[in-house]
């Protein structure tokens, strides 16, 4: 039996998630939550599997998914992370391509597809749906890493320097050495250029 956490801000996708899964003989729900502090929690308590997480479910401890898939994977027994996106942009495959544990698919997968990732990334598979999959194979040839690829993503957005560095939980020096690494690789004159020329490349 697949034991699985559900974890999403909103009530009626947990609800939905739990309802879908409940279905199948192999897998029980074995607690919803909705905080990224509450899945630490609850897979201490409830020991689950795998967790089906909202990439997006950011709590005031600043935990995202790819620190909480390294969390999860460092428990005895290790816990796996199936996470969910409506946006198949490279910035939010990131998590995943470097967690040491975790699947992705995007919100609107088919059930039955939803259900078979369960089943994989349980068994020990890394699993993404086809669009993902295609946004992977383009970031495993950036020649950007994850700091340089989250910090230049923000500021070709429009961010400042500070406002960058504050939503990525680093100190202002540290995002302008990883901006000033990604101007060298990418080129450009400045941060929106470079930006523009990295989304161009499926980099950020």
């Amino acid at each position: 039996m697949i034991r699985v956490v559900v974890a999403d801000e909103s009530r009626l996708v947990r609800k939905t998630l739990t309802a879908l899964l409940d279905t199948e003989d192999d897998i029980d729900t074995v607690g919803e939550v909705d905080t990224c502090a509450g899945v630490v929690d609850a897979a201490a308590a409830w020991r689950p599997h795998l967790v089906v997480l909202d990439l997006d479910l950011v709590d005031a401890t600043r935990t995202d998914a790819g620190r909480l898939a390294a969390t999860l994977h460092r428990q005895d027994p290790p816990v796996r992370l199936l996470l969910l996106t409506t946006l198949g942009r490279p910035t939010s495959v990131l998590p995943v391509l470097s967690a040491k544990a975790g699947s992705m698919m995007l919100k609107n997968s088919p059930p039955r597809q939803m259900i078979d990732a369960i089943r994989r990334t349980a068994a020990g598979e890394r699993v993404l749906c086809a669009e993902l999959e295609t946004t992977a194979g383009r970031l495993r040839n950036s020649p950007l890493n994850e700091a340089e690829t989250a910090v230049l993503d923000r500021m070709a957005c429009g961010c400042g320097l500070a406002d960058a560095a504050a939503q990525l939980g680093i100190s202002e020096s540290e995002a302008q050495r990883h901006l000033l690494a990604a101007l060298r690789k990418v080129g450009g004159r400045d941060a929106v250029e470079a930006g523009r020329m990295a989304r161009a490349n499926g980099w950020v």
